[in-house]
């Protein structure tokens, strides 16, 4: 009986280490559940940012353009030479400046209005 006791306590030491050690597996799973959460918000906090970002820089950019809008040039007013030749001669023409010209075309293009009779 003795025996059975001793080997009794035995066990019973032993689940009582496995509660432990389980209790102890189960706060390092919470921290980690924590950890995941937090890492996941910081890295669509990130996300948010870079493209928060990207879009002042964007609109930084457009404000710092720097736009002509000419009226009065008749459709075809360019003739088989191409649009953004014309217009870069005829601004030189327009300004009085020389050929060392102090600006520099990227874009030229139509406006979407449609043609006046």
């Amino acid at each position: 009986m003795a025996n059975a006791m001793t080997a009794l306590e035995g066990k019973v030491s032993e689940v009582k280490q496995d509660i432990l050690n389980q209790a102890a597996h189960m706060e390092k799973t919470e921290v980690e559940s924590t950890l995941e959460k937090t890492v996941t918000s910081l890295e669509s906090a990130i996300k948010k940012f870079i493209l928060l970002e990207a879009k002042a820089d964007d609109l930084e950019n457009r404000g710092r353009r720097k736009n002509l809008r000419i009226f009065g040039i008749r459709e075809g007013a360019e003739g088989k030479q191409p649009l953004f030749d014309f217009i870069n001669n005829m601004l030189l023409k327009w300004l009085g400046l020389t050929s060392d010209k102090s600006f520099t075309l990227k874009r030229v293009h139509r406006t979407l209005s449609s043609s006046k009779p």
